[in-house]
């Protein structure tokens, strides 16, 4: 099981990417290069999701952009002061969450700025721009769904949602059953999914690592009197 940080190079041997890992994943800070050694980009990586503050800078160092992030979501450029709950105070004061609501300028400020998400980010997200779809679409996905005998002996029909990590390859990384329905049709269900190509999920035109909620239909063929 990986641990520490590992480093990216170019074929020239320039550092181009460091990322930490504890217990098999990426949990840390992510940190980016240009090629004169200089960091482009730094953000940090917390169970899976983007938290804290990501930043930018140039060639020289200077800054460019900083955004903050909490839980995988896009907060304030500026992070929301805390108030301060004193025992004189907490009664007095409550946290506004309404505060860390982006303005309409911040958005269109984000809607220009496209190197949200670098290339190669390790983070699960749980937002897109364009969810996760099946790469060969619902015709060839149900041609390979095995309706279990019991469940058509007992005219058994609904749905089973699997929810499944979809990697930037398009491929399943992990799932579970989130609503069953029995009698061997969440089996189906899961299986079907885990060895279906997708098209991965989107944000800003790139793609990234992302739970995707799969319906999965069971509906007995109509039969003539």
């Amino acid at each position: 099981m990986r641990d520490g940080i590992a480093r990216i190079y170019s074929p020239e041997g320039l550092l181009l990417k460091e990322i930490p890992y504890l217990s098999g994943r990426v949990e840390g800070v992510v940190k980016t290069y240009h090629p004169n050694g200089m960091v482009a980009e730094s953000y940090q990586i917390v169970e899976g999701r983007r938290n804290g503050s990501y930043e930018s800078y140039d060639t020289l160092g200077a800054p460019l952009t900083t955004l903050n992030f909490y839980n995988g979501l896009i907060m304030k450029i500026e992070p929301p002061k805390i108030p301060d709950l004193t025992p004189d105070s907490a009664g007095e004061q409550k946290f506004d969450l309404a505060s860390v609501k982006l303005t309409d300028q911040e958005v269109a400020l984000l809607a220009k700025y496209r190197p949200v998400i670098p290339p190669g980010d390790p983070a699960v997200y749980s937002f897109h721009d364009e969810p996760a779809t099946f790469l060969r679409g619902e015709e060839e996905f149900y041609s390979r769904l095995f309706y279990p005998s019991r469940a058509i002996e007992d005219e058994l029909e609904g749905t089973v949602i699997v929810r499944a990590l979809i990697n930037t390859d398009g491929r399943v990384d992990s799932l579970e059953v989130v609503q069953k329905l029995g009698m061997g049709c969440d089996e189906s269900a899961a299986i079907t999914v885990q060895y279906t190509d997708f098209i991965p999920a989107k944000i800003k035109g790139r793609t990234v690592k992302a739970w995707v909620d799969v319906p999965v239909h069971f509906k007995l063929p109509k039969t003539s009197n």
